[in-house]
């Protein structure tokens, strides 16, 4: 079963776009019997137990390997953004385990895309958020360049954080890999929202720098005179 998409609104300008997954599935189901067999009804009945007992056996192994795939997969990954203060990126687990969350303040982004990863077996889909370079490199927030973005998928193998030429770029729905028509409904929905933000902030820096010029100004010629 794919992964599906819900899209809550928080209020106070905050919207989530958060993946699910069953943990449970009939193809998950399967595999964990023909596994028990293999582990355990095989074997007992090499030993010399009952057909009867060897696949008692094989079913509480099987129950057994699903509850423990169900509490530590991944149940849910979310993306939630929160206008004009950034991003919150989160995974869950229905065990509680492991379980993350990450906020990624609207300064530091640069805008987002969908890419495509091409290997010699698959072909995957990601949503990706580009970030600005660190101050730290001395750079000027360029976002990742495509050759750049490419080569990082390829050397990684679909990380968390992707280091391209230029930037980074922080995947979105790293492990359910929801497929491209979800993708896409994410990005249509947010990019106009973060662009619109990304303006905006945009706009009240280079205001902010005008005043700051002009105040320069009036207190030199002040001076000056």
């Amino acid at each position: 079963m794919e992964p599906q998409l819900r899209v809550l609104a928080h209020g106070a300008g905050s919207i989530e776009w958060r993946v699910e997954k069953p943990t449970i599935t009939p193809r998950s189901a399967l595999r964990d019997l023909l596994q028990a067999l293999v582990l355990t009804a095989v074997p007992a009945a090499l030993l010399g137990a009952g057909w009867q007992r060897s696949l008692l056996l094989a079913l509480a192994a099987a129950c057994i390997l699903a509850a423990g795939r169900a509490m530590l997969a991944v149940q849910c990954e979310s993306l939630t953004y929160i206008r004009l203060l950034g991003v919150q990126l989160a995974s869950r687990r229905r065990s509680g385990l492991w379980s993350s969350a990450q906020f990624i303040p609207l300064r530091q982004l640069q805008g987002i895309i969908i890419h495509e990863e091409v290997t010699s077996t698959s072909v995957h889909f990601w949503l990706g958020l580009m970030l600005k370079k660190a101050a730290a490199d001395g750079g000027a927030g360029a976002a990742a360049s495509a050759e750049g973005l490419q080569h990082a998928l390829s050397s990684t193998g679909g990380g968390r954080r992707l280091i391209a030429d230029g930037g980074e770029v922080e995947v979105a729905f790293p492990t359910l890999r929801p497929q491209l028509n979800l993708l896409r409904q994410v990005y249509q929905q947010l990019q106009p929202l973060l662009t619109t933000d990304l303006d905006a902030v945009a706009g009240g820096a280079q205001q902010a720098g005008s005043k700051q010029n002009g105040g320069e100004h009036g207190k030199g010629g002040a001076g000056e005179h």
